[in-house]
């Protein structure tokens, strides 16, 4: 029952997130932080789609999917949903799309899930410990 629960609040988050990165991309105009050795809003595209691929590998973890599905699919929706965003932009007044968003957006998911597959890993490995500790190998 409390698995069910978290899956539907993994859930329940990654599509709220969903929403919110497409209802940003309707913007006319989105301020940005500057720095030196970053374009504005690359950190912004990083984080967000970071806690996205995060979120739906949670979401996957909970489903059952195998490890590897934890880890390629929050990167194929980070993908899909930040070219998505791009391709809205093109037709919003003071707004570009941008190639090289598409690829922070799609390395923040990739980092997401990888945090999220290391999740997984490590569980994995704590458990095999535990029963060889509990065995007493």
């Amino acid at each position: 029952m409390e698995n069910n629960r978290k899956f539907y609040a993994y859930l329940a988050l990654a599509l709220a997130e969903t929403l919110f990165l497409l209802w940003f991309s309707f913007l006319p105009s989105v301020p940005t932080v500057r720095t030196d050795f970053l374009r504005g809003g690359d950190i912004e595209h990083f984080i967000a789609y970071l806690v996205y691929g995060l979120l739906w590998g949670r979401v996957f973890s909970h489903i059952g999917a195998g490890r590897r599905k934890v880890m390629i699919m929050p990167i194929l929706i980070g993908f899909f949903v930040g070219t998505a965003c791009e391709s809205i932009q093109l037709f919003v007044p003071a707004r570009m799309a941008d190639i090289i968003d598409i690829a922070v957006d799609t390395a923040g998911a990739a980092f997401g899930a990888w945090i999220s597959f290391k999740k997984i890993d490590f569980k994995l490995w704590y458990h095999k410990n535990l029963l060889k500790r509990s065995k007493g190998e």
